[in-house]
């Protein structure tokens, strides 16, 4: 059970708490070049291949005209039409950092494979729910009590 004065010192420590956090994301962690780790590196390449994979698949039908009044669609891979795509000289454009497939019916943006590195730069978030509710931590217990006078096991009477 937490008195006051513990309630009191657990405010002040979990302001503390806070305040060294903002610290280090602001001041300690810019001297730092961190990536993510093999398994997200491993994993957004997985998830990348699925959604590209995917979009090959949904762009697959277009409707065909056909003198017919009755149109049928035509699936199969689509081919992108480089008479739709703006032309540009080579020389003044910057590499685009989407691939669309364009049909007639619509443009499908399509993410393009990693970087060279490929490793995605990571910095430490404060900005997260857990950081967010902090100061709220010591009016929860006071209100509510501590977390160990209570569960959260769903109880099952047969």
């Amino acid at each position: 059970m937490h008195t006051d004065t513990s309630l009191k010192v657990f405010r002040h420590a979990t302001s503390l708490l806070g305040d060294a956090l903002r610290y280090f994301a602001l001041e300690t962690c810019r001297h730092f070049n961190t990536v993510e780790t093999d398994s997200e590196y491993q994993a957004r390449n997985r998830a990348l291949a699925k959604r590209l994979a995917k979009a090959a698949l949904t762009t697959a039908a277009v409707p065909v005209p056909t003198h017919s009044s009755n149109p049928t669609p035509v699936t199969g891979p689509v081919e992108s039409n480089s008479s739709l795509m703006p032309s540009a000289s080579p020389s003044t454009t910057t590499p685009p950092t989407t691939n669309t497939i364009q049909n007639a019916q619509n443009d499908v943006p399509l993410p393009t494979a990693p970087a060279a590195s490929g490793k995605r730069k990571k910095t430490f978030n404060v900005y997260t729910p857990k950081h967010h509710a902090l100061p709220d931590y010591a009016d929860q217990i006071e209100q509510f009590g501590t977390t160990d006078c209570f569960s959260t096991v769903v109880v099952c009477s047969i």
